[in-house]
């Protein structure tokens, strides 16, 4: 009976689990998913999709931030190493009796008052943590400009016409180039990482302090900060910006625009939601008005634009 109740608690744990696991890659594909469709310029109000597609979405996010984190840590790890080896010869100096030369001496007059030991350390974990923030341009004399992570999330209409808050970051979006945007999500990553080892380190470093709580405020907002930036900004340059060419069948085009201006945006179970290159707008298209429907090959946001200026006078 005992083998039966450990294993049905087992059973009840991990529903609980995978309940949490699947609960928040959900989110993560929703958020992502409104952030990348503000960015094309669409309204969010027209798409439904259902819930296995958030979740892909998500698990896809999760996917590609483990592996940046993998690779980012790897390339952290040399310098964890070097910190373990240094405070490892510190410790062996300090447990060594006898005449061990000048610096023995001052690390045991150190280790003898440990709150300035302490405070020497969250004093360097500070500095880290400013020097972070002046990396991805939050310094405080940066804040006439927008960061650059906040430059990202504040392009759109991509699909209208891309505007935003810096004109090099526009180009970027303009000419499709995914391998320099991709950068940006590798920030933000590298942020978050960074921001939690911090955190980690003021929570140790701090924990002898009566404003600790206080103390620690930074480093908690900015890993906040930067957890919230993750998924944003991998919903601006990470989501793939390409619909289907398609030629719809049955209804009647008042404007005479060739088939190959029309893009499939998303279909539902009441209607086909179709971007017209040349007029710039969303198609409503009922699924009852429709005879039949070919579906071509797939384009990026670049070359649907380039339809949308031929098509101008």
């Amino acid at each position: 009976m005992t083998i039966l109740k450990n294993v049905g608690m087992f059973i009840g744990w991990l529903a609980g689990s995978l309940a949490g696991v699947m609960a928040c890659l959900y989110a993560f594909g929703y958020v992502i998913t409104q952030v990348n469709l503000n960015l094309l310029g669409l309204d969010l109000y027209l798409f439904t999709f259902d819930p296995p597609f958030y979740l892909i979405r998500g698990a896809t996010f999760a996917l590609y931030l483990a592996l940046y984190v993998v690779v980012i840590s790897v390339v952290l790890l040399p310098l964890a190493g070097l910190a373990l080896f240094i405070r490892s010869r510190i410790a062996r100096r300090l447990a060594t009796p006898g005449e061990d030369g000048r610096m023995a001496r001052l690390w045991r007059r150190v280790a003898a008052h440990p709150h300035l030991l302490h405070g020497f350390g969250f004093a360097c974990l500070l500095l880290l943590l400013i020097g972070l923030l002046r990396w991805d341009g939050w310094a405080w004399w940066h804040w006439g400009q927008s960061p650059a992570l906040v430059d990202v999330l504040r392009v759109r209409n991509l699909l209208h016409g891309p505007v935003g808050a810096d004109s090099a970051l526009l180009d970027l979006f303009a000419n499709g180039d995914s391998a320099r945007l991709s950068g940006y999500f590798v920030q933000a990553v590298r942020g978050f990482l960074i921001g939690a080892l911090l955190l980690y380190g003021s929570w140790r470093w701090s924990a002898a302090f009566r404003l600790r709580h206080l103390m620690r405020a930074p480093f908690v907002l900015v890993f906040v900060v930067y957890g919230v930036l993750a998924p944003l900004t991998y919903g601006v340059v990470r989501v793939p910006n390409e619909f289907s060419r398609i030629e719809i069948l049955g209804v009647e085009n008042p404007r005479g625009a060739a088939p190959d201006t029309f893009f499939l945006l998303n279909k539902t179970d009441e209607a086909f939601l179709l971007w017209d290159a040349l007029e710039r707008s969303v198609l409503w298209v009922p699924v009852g008005a429709v005879r039949s429907a070919r579906v071509g090959k797939r384009a990026n946001v670049t070359e649907i634009r380039s339809l949308t200026a031929a098509g101008e006078p």
